[in-house]
């Protein structure tokens, strides 16, 4: 087995199934130390690393590609896992913590991946701290950075978006080449770097309810404001108010005039994670809804479904619920104890019916649990 420390040293280029697995290993190890730090039980932490790894490993060295984000809950926290990106391995491998719906602020381990041909990765400097969600972090940064150094003990450092990919960080960065101790060292570095951040978190975010529509709406607008957008606080309430009241908007007009920077900043103030937001461009060769919402191929007799279409069946399950699915269960299992066989039936003839309706093909229950594949 590939150990964390030599690889990372020695910049060691592996294929990227085994890249991932390296670095998947060593984040869940930061988290594992974080939340034994915050009193969280083994047994949860054993839950939290089947889902996040093991399920995905094909021998010990190797993960499969998989196309949804694990997500999990502990210690009031929502902890997302993500290495991949589209239809293929992405460029770094990061896990984030956040509190539901607290604003844009969360706690993050992030590490780039590293390729000169695509296929070989070697791992990056390792990003720990808290991280912005929002492009723009205004007024409140100066304040959190002073909490942050006061529990940490160090002056942390800004990284931007630029600098660190995805989000800007607050907080720690350090290079292969700078750290001459042992892993135990640099996971328990990280993992107090996240235990003063949460402190930081708890103080700014407290267990209380979100906030209301006025409040979300007049924070998104003074966020564009100054980012150099001009909508006016109308158009934004009016926004919302739709979003509330349908969960569904088309936003018409000229290109460039920030249809796409709402939608962002809405998303960034609500503290989305990847599994509630996803930003899809349109693509110039799409000639009719395939590219949307994937075909059925009848050579390997499988769906080729597209992370629009996983992302909206999964919204459809969510929608409406006063429980979110926790990822760390095992998903087949939890719609059998929720819905036993008939149900089953009915959710796969529901999504027929609505398949039908924007295609014209005859759905089979086999064609459905194929495109189902990650889900039933």
């Amino acid at each position: 087995m590939h150990d964390f420390l030599t690889v990372w040293r020695s910049g060691t280029a592996l294929e990227a199934p085994e890249a991932i697995a390296v670095a998947r290993r060593f984040t869940l190890d930061c988290v594992r130390e974080f939340l034994r730090r915050r009193g969280v039980a083994e047994a949860r932490w054993r839950s939290i690393e089947q889902g996040a790894l093991l399920r995905y490993l094909v021998s010990p060295e190797r993960v499969r590609y998989y196309g949804e984000t694990p997500q999990f809950e502990a210690d009031g926290m929502v902890l997302c896992f993500k290495a991949f990106s589209g239809e293929r391995f992405g460029r770094y491998e990061r896990v984030m913590l956040s509190r539901p719906n607290r604003g844009p602020i969360g706690l993050v381990v992030r590490i780039p991946l590293e390729t000169q041909d695509d296929v070989h990765f070697s791992l990056g400097p390792i990003y720990a701290g808290l991280l912005w969600l929002s492009a723009d972090p205004g007024t409140e940064r100066s304040g959190i950075q002073t909490a942050l150094a006061e529990a940490w003990g160090e002056e942390p450092a800004w990284f931007s978006k630029e600098e660190c990919g995805e989000h800007a960080i607050l907080g720690w960065r350090v290079r292969p080449a700078e750290w001459d101790g042992s892993e135990s060292e640099l996971v328990g570095g990280i993992a107090h770097l996240l235990t003063s951040g949460a402190a930081v978190l708890d103080q700014l975010q407290p267990g209380q309810s979100a906030p209301g529509g006025v409040a979300t709406a007049r924070s998104v607008h003074e966020r564009l404001l100054r980012s150099g957008y001009r909508f006016s606080p109308q158009q934004v309430a009016t926004f919302y108010a739709a979003l509330k009241a349908k969960g569904f908007v088309i936003l018409s007009g000229l290109s460039g005039t920030g249809k796409t920077k709402l939608a962002q900043e809405f998303a960034a103030a609500l503290g989305l994670d990847d599994n509630h937001f996803l930003l899809e461009p349109v693509k110039p060769d799409w000639r009719d809804n395939t590219g949307l919402m994937g075909y059925w191929n009848p050579v390997t007799e499988e769906y080729v479904a597209t992370r629009f279409l996983r992302f909206l069946l999964a919204a459809a399950e969510e929608y409406g619920r006063t429980r979110i699915p926790s990822r760390s269960e095992d998903l087949k299992g939890y719609i059998r104890r929720r819905l036993g066989e008939a149900g089953v039936q009915a959710q796969l003839q529901r999504h027929r019916d609505a398949l039908q309706a924007i295609g014209d093909r005859d759905w089979t229950d086999n064609q459905l649990r194929h495109l189902w594949q990650d889900w039933y």
